[in-house]
């Protein structure tokens, strides 16, 4: 499932991801006749009923989510959430600064390993929010987290009777005691509540803490990337096997270039560009480089 905000079609703007896992009871094909089961909670049910605000105002400024639902058969892999965020990055306008993980239960949990998985996939995204999430926590996962700064809020019910609550007590106390401890530390709302479902109050647009939703809360944090030239393959910008990265630097990524000789043969625009002595960039006739700092 997916949603694209108002106006997506008549601008060339990027816009904020948010992905939605789902639980392990939301599973299916993604036929007609089974991915309907993703518009039972959390964000595509307020989409679907019309419950979703257009906008969040944050810092002044607002943000329009693109919204996307994967249904999944299986348990997800960080390796296919991996997947599904790159293919989202090549077909839809995202703003590679601002991609959001949530989810419940099984959801939840997948959000939890997919960023304790390494550095990179942590850094690739600039917040979660897993809810009861099924994931027996893990130091080694736990230090990942801290290491690269994410932003965490995971909330659960004290008397959960599928996924324990002290899932997301240990995630958080060894995230907040890592070696290197995150900034900002990692944040948890334990409902003093039973059952499972913890996730209809957190993602309800009403229900804030310290007068902010879990939308405005993470639309706080962005990303900022960076990417250094490796020329494996040739002198050409356009190949992704030249980067660091695996990706195309864009307008979120300060790029360095410490040696050889870069040619480009399209428009590009990145946040800034260091080009160490003896290195070059060489824009093609009739292609244009903007450095927006």
């Amino acid at each position: 499932m997916n949603y694209l905000p108002a106006g997506y079609q008549n601008t060339r703007d990027n816009y904020p991801l948010l992905i939605f896992l789902h639980g392990l009871g939301e599973r299916g094909a993604g036929t007609p006749t089974t991915i309907t089961n993703v518009l039972r909670h959390g964000p595509p049910k307020l989409i679907s009923q019309r419950q979703w605000p257009d906008s969040f105002l944050v810092g002044g400024k607002k943000h329009q989510f693109i919204v996307i639902s994967p249904q999944h058969i299986n348990w997800p892999t960080p390796g296919d959430v991996d997947t599904l965020i790159s293919f989202l990055i090549a077909n839809y306008r995202v703003d590679r600064s601002r991609i959001y993980l949530t989810g419940l239960s099984m959801g939840g949990g997948v959000a939890w390993n997919y960023v304790g998985s390494n550095n990179g996939f942590a850094r690739r995204v600039a917040a979660i929010v897993p809810i009861c999430g099924a994931s027996s926590p893990s130091v080694t996962r736990s230090n990942i987290i801290a290491a690269n700064n994410l932003p965490v809020w995971a909330t659960h019910n004290e008397g959960d009777p599928t996924a324990p609550v002290a899932y997301t007590n240990n995630y958080i106390t060894y995230i907040n005691g890592a070696p290197k401890p995150p900034n900002p530390l990692a944040r948890k709302t334990i409902f003093a509540v039973s059952g499972h479902d913890a996730w209809t109050r957190t993602y309800t647009p009403s229900y804030r803490e310290n007068n902010m939703n879990v939308y405005e809360w993470m639309l706080q944090f962005s990303r900022r990337f960076t990417n250094t030239w490796r020329a494996t393959t040739s002198t050409v910008w356009e190949s992704t096997a030249n980067w660091t990265e695996g990706l195309l630097p864009d307008a979120n990524t300060d790029v360095f270039i410490n040696s050889g000789n870069v040619v480009i043969k399209s428009n590009v625009v990145i946040r800034s560009l260091t080009v160490a002595p003896g290195a070059s960039v060489r824009v093609q006739a009739g292609y244009t480089l903007t450095v927006l700092q």
